[in-house]
């Protein structure tokens, strides 16, 4: 890949761990390798973001660990995302431990009533540090996603089960829920 094209930013994972993915691009920089792409501007922005999710995806399955980054995350070059790995390996490698052999799942539930406590006492064990779960409810709607061990997934689905009324849940996904960062800019 020339070094002045514009890249999308898929994922970031520990050098060991980086995969081989037809289309996608390995760049590393320290302990750090980022997969990135091209960017899709024959391709409409719904076809686009399909294959986004695609993408990271096929990272998540080959990976222990990643942070996952959403579509539309471009970079004029490889040298502006070298540097912005390296400027901001220290704050990745944390985010890559935290993440270390978890997943998100997430669950939508529809309450029978607006003043329903929903038991989530099994969820909360599950993600048992109030930074991993994320609970919010929106009329008739509760909506939760939860960081859980990956060895935690079967009793998510039982918990998720125990549930009486219309639920629906999903996972397991990349962290994307939990990669929120605010990355510092590379010093010119």
């Amino acid at each position: 890949m020339p070094r002045s094209t514009p890249l999308v930013l898929y994922a970031v994972v520990r050098q060991s761990e980086a995969p081989s993915i037809k289309g996608v691009t390995v760049l590393r920089a320290g302990a750090l390798a980022s997969l990135v792409g091209r960017p899709a501007r024959s391709m409409d922005m719904e076809k686009a973001a399909l294959r986004h999710h695609r993408v990271v995806r096929k990272i998540f399955e080959s990976c222990s660990t990643l942070v996952p980054f959403r579509f539309g995350v471009e970079l004029p070059s490889e040298q502006a995302l070298t540097a912005l790995l390296l400027t901001n390996e220290k704050l990745l490698d944390e985010r890559l431990s935290y993440f270390q052999g978890r997943v998100e799942m997430g669950m939508k539930v529809k309450l029978p009533q607006l003043d329903f406590v929903l038991p989530l006492d099994r969820f909360h064990a599950l993600a048992p540090n109030r930074n991993d779960r994320q609970e919010t409810v929106e009329g008739a709607f509760f909506e939760g996603c939860y960081l859980i061990d990956r060895a935690a997934i079967e009793p998510f689905w039982d918990a998720l089960s125990a549930i009486e009324w219309p639920v629906y849940g999903s996972g397991p996904w990349a962290p994307y829920s939990f990669s929120t960062l605010t990355l510092g800019e590379p010093i010119p």
